[in-house]
């Protein structure tokens, strides 16, 4: 009998111990993420029945106050400091969602080591469903731009205290050899010996004393990795190789650093990064570029389109003394995993400059609807100047193929020449 019920107790045993052994199965992911559920959405548009349509100024911007980051407010509810500045609300839209991203979201392994490091990333949003600050800046960091992208810009730089601008344009391209998702190949060039995750070109085509200067980035899959850059000189008609220092200086007299572009693109493991909340904020998604006006001499634009959008609010704070900023605050868009707006303060605790990017949702020369930047408002608050960065969609080339010996140093002394 003793032999018998020792028999079970180890049968039994023996099945606890397969059990427990046997992996979880994983979760499934979803994807797409909206920013609304059903019930929010019903409020929301219950909300712009009252709203959609209205022109928000000076006059009427204190009762939408509490949907506005509050250095939006202090731009429009002031016009002799900043200069007139408006905005229209339109109806909240969704964004597209690529076949490419949502394929390689749902298949993603994804996760986060014991320093916050991105690992087994392949391509589309790491993690759709984030439940840290640290998440959602990698979704951001990991933002696709068509696969490619090539742009014209032009703008100014504004002096809002002596009411006078300076023209600017350039040539911008930039394209994915890895976290590729719609464009082939995908998920990444075959041949990719450097491990570069993305590049970038910037041309000078205006004002004439900066024509022609060209500068090339390179951003690896090694995260932690500093980038590297070369810049090609007209003046001297030389390349030379730029140092990581010379990422926080301004790009020659304008209100952003080379970490500003795209609101922040120095490294991941700079910061610290911590959820505040959700919110319900009028933020601009969907912009018809031709209706933003700018003024000679006022440091903001007329003209916004804004849209109700529950954002993620996301503190950032600077773990280097030395850095330029000492924190930042992110409003980080739940769809695109986009930063759409930004208030960086200096080392002293003070705001420093706030940057803001319109978006257009158009499609690509690889025929799928995806989405861009196509500006960057930058405003310097202490020294009351800004740089308006305005791009044209019609003349952009989305989702094409640029050979991967573009993005060199060699070609970048060829296309100087």
């Amino acid at each position: 009998m003793v032999k018998k019920y020792s028999g079970i107790v180890c049968l039994a045993v023996a099945f606890c111990f397969v059990v427990a052994a046997t992996p979880a199965p994983a979760k499934e992911i979803t994807y797409p993420v909206y920013s609304f559920t059903k019930e929010e959405l019903a409020k929301v548009r219950d909300w712009e029945k009252k709203w959609v349509g209205k022109l928000i100024d000076k006059n009427n911007v204190a009762a939408v106050k509490e949907f506005l980051p509050p250095s939006i407010y202090d731009f429009v509810s002031d016009p002799e400091t900043w200069g007139e500045s408006s905005f229209t609300v339109v109806p909240y839209e969704t964004y597209p969602f690529t076949p490419g991203k949502i394929k390689f979201t749902r298949q993603g392994k994804a996760s986060l080591d014991e320093n916050g490091i991105l690992t087994n990333y392949v391509a589309g949003v790491p993690f759709p469903e984030p439940t840290s600050g640290m998440e959602i800046g990698w979704n951001f960091w990991t933002w696709n731009r068509f696969d490619m992208s090539e742009r014209k810009a032009y703008g100014y730089i504004t002096d809002g205290r002596l009411k006078y601008d300076r023209n600017i344009g350039q040539l911008a391209h930039a394209m994915q050899f890895a976290g590729r998702c719609d464009t082939p190949p995908v998920p990444e060039f075959p041949r990719n010996p450097k491990e570069i995750f993305r590049a970038s070109m910037s041309t000078w085509v205006n004002p004439a004393e900066l024509k022609g200067n060209i500068t090339l980035e390179i951003r690896y899959k090694d995260w932690a990795r500093e980038y590297d850059a070369w810049q090609f000189n007209a003046a001297n008609r030389r390349v030379r190789r730029l140092s990581t220092a010379e990422r926080m200086e301004t790009i020659d007299g304008a209100d952003l650093s080379r970490d500003d572009s795209g609101q922040w693109d120095g490294l991941m493991t700079r910061n610290d990064y911590k959820i505040v909340g959700r919110k319900d904020m009028l933020i601009c998604r969907h912009q018809d570029m031709d209706k933003l006006i700018h003024t000679e001499g006022v440091v903001n634009l007329k003209g916004w389109q804004k849209e109700m959008v529950k954002v993620w609010i996301i503190d950032v704070k600077t773990k280097d003394k030395g850095y330029i900023y000492d924190k930042q605050t992110w409003y980080v868009d739940p769809e695109l995993w986009k930063i759409m707006y930004s208030e960086k303060y200096d080392k002293y605790g003070k705001l420093w400059r706030c940057q803001e990017h319109p978006h257009v949702a158009q499609k690509g020369k690889n025929g799928i609807m995806d989405v861009e930047y196509y500006g960057s408002n930058s405003i310097d608050i202490q020294r009351k100047h800004s740089t308006h960065i305005l791009l044209d969609p019609a003349g952009a080339i989305m989702g094409g193929k640029l050979r991967q010996s573009f993005f060199t140093p060699k070609n970048l002394l060829k296309l100087g020449r």
